[in-house]
Formats: structure tokens, C-alpha cells, sequence
């Protein structure tokens, strides 16, 4: 564990895609790790791969992490850039399509289960058709709330006369 976030600081976190690569793959060559840290390995190396420009070889670590965990839940947005979880979402439908053509016909409940959890990749509030929506509504209730009122409506004389009347005592 500690090698891992050795290489990830030392490497990937700097930007040095080609050394992390290099050293996530003498990493995961090794035989005295787990299943997470595999998993975790191969997260960084796939992010490594799509954002050194070879987003075809990150997709293939996706997909080896879902044969490794079939619930993989995905990378964290807050630690990969958008481009990373844009392949992760391909490779996540890529294994859900190849795991449906290959389910068993007639067990509607295999094939279910054969499709991974979509993990939305920011809360409802932070979408900015949220705030959008949130603003028409707005417009909407001030609008049926707002009352226009009517200018008062003044007599006009017709003869355009004044009369004053005063008493004097």
C-alpha cells in the first residue's frame, strides 16, 4: 500500500503520466497484492494511460477491473479529471453491452444484475440545469403573484370649465 501511494504522489499526482505507468505496471507485475490494491493500481494506470493520450489502453484497465469486481462502482470524481470518468462511463457500458449479448436468454434477473450501478458523477444540486430550473419557477411565481394595477381612473369635465363655489359671511 504504501509503494502505491509512493508511486501516485511521486508520479501521477505530478502530472508524470509515462513514469507512473511505468511504475504501476512493475507494481501490479508483483504477486503479494491484494484485490484493492490491484484495483486501485489499475485505476491509476488508467488514468495515467487516458491522460498521456491513449485512452484505448485505460479503457482496457477498466475493463480488467470489472473482471477482477463486477460491482465496481467506478473512479472517484473527485480525485480523476472529467476525461478519466468519461472513460470509465465507455468502458462501464462496454462490459454492461458485452455482459447482456452474453446473459442468458429467458432469466430476466441475470440480466439485471449483469448491468453495473451507474454512479452519477455530481449531486443534483451541482448540475447547472438544477439552478436553471430553480430560476424559471421563480420567474413563474413572481409573475402569478404579481398583481398589475390599474392606473386610477380620474372624471375629466367635458366643458373644460371649473367652478368654485365660496360662501362669505
Amino acid at each position: 500500500a504504501d509503494d502505491l501511494k509512493q508511486i501516485q504522489y511521486k508520479y501521477y499526482f505530478r502530472g508524470k503520466y509515462v513514469q507512473a505507468i511505468e511504475a504501476l505496471r512493475t507494481f501490479l507485475a508483483r504477486t503479494d497484492i491484494g484485490e484493492a490494491e490491484t484495483i486501485t493500481a489499475r485505476e491509476f494506470l488508467a488514468a495515467s494511460y487516458i491522460l498521456s493520450g491513449a485512452p484505448d489502453l485505460g479503457r482496457e484497465q477498466y475493463v480488467k477491473i470489472f473482471a477482477i469486481n463486477e460491482l465496481y462502482a467506478g473512479p472517484d470524481p473527485a480525485v480523476f479529471k472529467a476525461e478519466v470518468i468519461e472513460v470509465y462511463d465507455s468502458a462501464r457500458d462496454e462490459v454492461a453491452a458485452a455482459r447482456l449479448r452474453n446473459a442468458p436468454e429467458g432469466d430476466p434477473v441475470k440480466a439485471a444484475a449483469a448491468v453495473p450501478e451507474t454512479k452519477s458523477s455530481k449531486p443534483i444540486y451541482k448540475k447547472w440545469w438544477f439552478y436553471a430550473g430553480l430560476a424559471a419557477a421563480l420567474v413563474v411565481v413572481g409573475a402569478a403573484t404579481s398583481k398589475e394595477e390599474e392606473p386610477e381612473k380620474i372624471p375629466v369635465a367635458s366643458t373644460g370649465t371649473v367652478s368654485v363655489g365660496v360662501q362669505v359671511r
